[in-house]
Parts: structure tokens; sequence; C-alpha cells
């Protein structure tokens, strides 16, 4: 099988720029898209201007920093911009690798949490880098004040909460069998108060179990796809993540699609 083509997926607050360091080092800006009867919906994709990591694949980069939908909202524009990058590649499937709030955003796709576009069977691979798989404690942790405020940053924020109906959602549905998954869970690093976390996650929270809701999920095996840093004690924040967690998912990338 050629070597599938990757997209990269910011999470909360963030934006496709979060990837300069390690992957992208510089990229173009293809075009970008809006939703009409939405205002601030713009989003958009880039691609890296030479093949970084992983080696000898097309890196592109979605940046939805200026929609302010929710979750559900993004998944019309997740779908095109796949097809998209399947043309553009001529590929029959893409890997999106993705930080924080953007595994979620890649589940809810791959798991067709809004039923108007459902999953098309066109994603070879998902690796995730703290990613808030079984919700944010902080996020229900805060009062409703800091809450209020990080929805105004983030209007995805409130997806996030453990009991959210979209973390309820995914993770009461198996992820399906023929996805190569990978995971890097949360830094813990950031203090004693409260447990060790990163600022935004515990590690626990970024657990892709293989038993959810009691139900094995294809393709997790734990231990050997979830790579971790739990325990430092130098914290890099939970931005950090990323630049920590690269050469993991290049190594996991090179071994599904040598």
């Amino acid at each position: 099988m050629p070597r599938p083509p990757v997209i990269l997926i910011h999470g909360c607050n963030g934006s496709w720029r979060h990837w300069l360091a390690g992957w992208l080092q510089d990229a173009d800006f293809l075009f970008g898209m809006e939703d009409e009867s939405q205002p601030r919906s713009m989003v958009t994709m880039h691609q890296a201007k030479t093949w970084w990591h992983p080696a000898r694949a097309d890196v592109f980069a979605l940046d939805y920093s200026d929609c302010r939908g929710s979750l559900s909202d993004l998944m019309p524009f997740l779908q095109k911009l796949i097809d998209f990058v399947r043309g553009q590649t001529q590929s029959e499937g893409v890997v999106l690798v993705a930080h924080s709030m953007g595994g979620i955003l890649a589940r809810a796709y791959i798991q067709s949490l809004n039923a108007d576009y459902p999953y098309q069977d066109d994603v070879v691979g998902l690796y995730t880098i703290a990613s808030p798989h079984n919700g944010a404690r902080l996020v229900g942790a805060v009062g409703m004040a800091s809450q209020f405020v990080a929805s105004r940053l983030c209007p995805q924020a409130k997806d996030m909460h453990p009991l959210s109906g979209v973390v309820q959602y995914l993770n009461s549905r198996p992820l399906p069998g023929n996805i190569a998954l990978g995971n890097f869970t949360a830094m813990s690093c950031r203090s004693r108060l409260f447990g060790f976390h990163d600022g935004v996650l515990y590690a626990d929270d970024t657990l892709l179990l293989s038993q959810v809701a009691g139900r094995p999920v294809p393709g997790v095996v734990d231990g050997d796809s979830q790579h971790s840093v739990r325990g430092n004690r130098l914290c890099h924040g939970h931005q950090g993540a990323i630049p920590k967690a690269l050469p993991y998912v290049e190594d996991w990338y090179n071994a599904n699609w040598p």
C-alpha cells in the first residue's frame, strides 16, 4: 500500500502553527472554507512545502481556530478536507495525527458523531497526542466563571467535559477495526496539586482504553499502542506533548506503512 498522506489536527484554542516546530517547518496556505450561515466559521488547509515527518509522506494541516461552532459543526469541513487530500494525493485513505481536542474531533468523524456526515471509511490511521478521550477532568472541576472564559477562548471546550454528550457518545461505541491506532498520553508533570497533570489534562484523561463501556475497542492494545512520559517532573506543558510525541508517531507510521 502506498504511504498515505497525513493530516495534522490541532487542539482547543490552537492553530496549525503549533505543528511548525516539528513537522511542517514551513507550509503553503491552500484554501479556506466557510459556512455562510454561521459567523466566524472559517476552516483552512495548509500543506508542507517539503516532505518532513513522517519520511516520504505528504503532510497537510487543518486549522479551525476561526471556527466558533461545535465539534459536530466541524464534521462537514473535516470530511471535505479529507476528500480534497485524497484527491490531491490519489490516496485511498488518510492518516490523522491529532493533538488534544483534535483527537476527539478525529474520533467524532470516524465514529459518525454527526449523522448528516457519516464516516466514509477513508481513514487508515489515527494517532492522538494528549487527547481527552475520557474527558478533561479539570474542565469539570473549575467553576462556572472559568468554564465561561474557556468557552470564549474555545467554543468546543464544553464538549470536553467528562459528562458531555460527545464524550459519552464516543466512549459508548467501538472504533472501526480496520484503522491503525496509536496514542501518546498526557505529560502528567505540572504539580502534585490534585495529582500530576500538564496544566490541562491528567494522564488518565488521555488513555484510549481497550475496554470502553465494558466492550472491546478493535485495534487498541493497551501498552503496545500507547506511548507515554507519565511522571516526568520536567514540565513541558500541554502543548509540549507535540514535540515529545513526534518521534513515536514517526516510528508508528513507518511500522504501519514501511
